[in-house]
């Protein structure tokens, strides 16, 4: 049966720009990457054009299998977590995180094509989240971040045995006053939600999102995405948080590539082809600086 592979986050030093697309707690939210934003929009327009000319599913489903799902007249990737009766299933919108109730009537057999692209929901932690009293607070913080459709920027520090990670979100563009983590400033513009401070007042409950309010969300986040990369362009950074970061490419996309260093058959390094004249350019400035 078809498959979608989970994404991975890069951890470490390199700083990520996601939105958030889901929210159940401060231990358990979801992101996407605003990298993958463009490729994601144009296999959900083919996915809805190929729904909308087929019929319903005719078989069975089982916990785990994967299909279509229509939400609010969108058609998204979906996967059976629970089967309640022979026409009703709950299930979970793998691009966003959320899981809903779908009759029967509005789900549609899922094609190898429409998988090629990796889960664009990641399942994350914040750090220090166990520390956190007021969840219900802390979680609406993340809701108005959703909601906002804010571009963050993340930083991962570790992944845990059921594929969470742990990550620091920072925002790079306002200063929040409702939150309920203390600011700290890492860099120029750079605010960390971490650990809680006690003084913080409480804020509104969480509201449920919808695969609809984060998709138009995304679509507010990208067009951001450019003004939030241009404010943390050239950022006052100490020398000892100086460090290179990895090229950002898209999962289930290929890439022509040079394969430049092989250590071993399971470990090699390549330089993207869309990269070489910004390397040649840099080649060239660094033999002039010589």
């Amino acid at each position: 049966p078809p498959a979608v592979a989970q994404s991975s986050l890069a951890i470490g030093n390199e700083w990520l720009d996601v939105v958030i697309s889901h929210v159940d707690s401060v231990k358990s939210f979801c992101v996407q990457l605003c990298q993958n934003y463009a490729v994601f929009k144009k296999l959900t327009a083919e996915i809805s054009a190929a729904a909308a000319s087929s019929g319903p599913i005719q078989q069975a489903l089982q916990e785990g299998h994967l299909c279509l799902a229509l939400y609010q007249d969108v058609w998204y990737r979906g996967q059976v977590t629970r089967v309640d009766t022979s026409d009703r299933y709950q299930i979970l919108f793998v691009d966003f995180g959320n899981t809903e109730v779908v009759a029967a009537a509005s789900l549609r057999p899922i094609e190898q094509w429409m998988c090629v692209l990796r889960q664009q929901s990641v399942r994350c932690s914040l750090v220090g989240a166990a520390t956190v009293s007021n969840h219900p607070a802390a979680a609406a913080v993340l809701n108005s971040y959703m909601d906002k459709g804010a571009v963050l920027v993340a930083q991962v520090t570790q992944r845990d045995l059921t594929g969470r990670y742990f990550v620091n979100l920072v925002d790079t563009v306002s200063q929040p006053t409702n939150d309920v983590g203390v600011l700290q400033t890492i860099r120029s513009g750079f605010t960390m939600i971490g650990a809680p401070a006690a003084s913080r007042a409480n804020v509104a409950a969480p509201i449920a999102p919808t695969p609809a309010a984060t998709s138009s969300a995304a679509t507010s986040s990208a067009a951001t995405s450019s003004a939030v990369a241009a404010s943390r362009a050239a950022p006052a950074v100490s020398s000892a948080m100086q460090s290179y970061t990895h090229p950002r490419v898209v999962h289930g996309v290929a890439h022509p590539c040079l394969v430049t260093h092989c250590e071993s058959p399971s470990e090699i390094y390549i330089t993207l082809d869309s990269m070489q004249q910004s390397l040649d350019a840099l080649m060239a400035e660094l033999e002039q600086a010589t």
